[in-house]
């Protein structure tokens, strides 16, 4: 007897800027992810938008549902996430990046303080 579920589902998690335009992003999913179904191998229904999942530190999470035939997700998800790099390629949509502001002590109190944005790559350890 065959115990394995008719449906996997599976989920897809993204993480985007708080700068970027929700409704707009909305929109492009509610008009690319529907004809995935011919393109991404095992999925039985569209890949559907669910919404915000989280706010994280320096960005939201967006999830998207995916409905597989039983023991495809993997294969499935590595292909969504490929089709939805090349969507928010084609829709100029930037993914954010760790960044880490940085105040210089001797500065602080002036009148000038300054703040500039590094990634967490060009911080050193003899930096912190």
């Amino acid at each position: 007897m065959n115990s394995a579920p008719a449906v996997s589902c599976g989920y897809i998690s993204i993480n985007f800027s708080y700068d970027v335009d929700l409704l707009s992003l909305e929109a492009i999913f509610e008009q690319e992810l529907p004809p995935l179904i011919n393109t991404i191998p095992g999925l039985v229904k569209p890949p559907r938008y669910q919404g915000v999942s989280s706010f994280e530190n320096s960005s939201i999470v967006l999830r998207i549902a995916l409905f597989v035939e039983p023991y495809m997700s993997g294969k499935a998800k590595r292909a969504m996430q490929r089709e939805l790099k090349l969507i928010f390629d084609r829709h100029g949509i930037e993914f954010p990046y760790p960044q880490v502001v940085v105040h210089n002590a001797a500065e602080i109190g002036s009148e000038e303080d300054s703040e500039e944005e590094v990634s967490e790559e060009e911080v050193s350890e003899e930096d912190v």
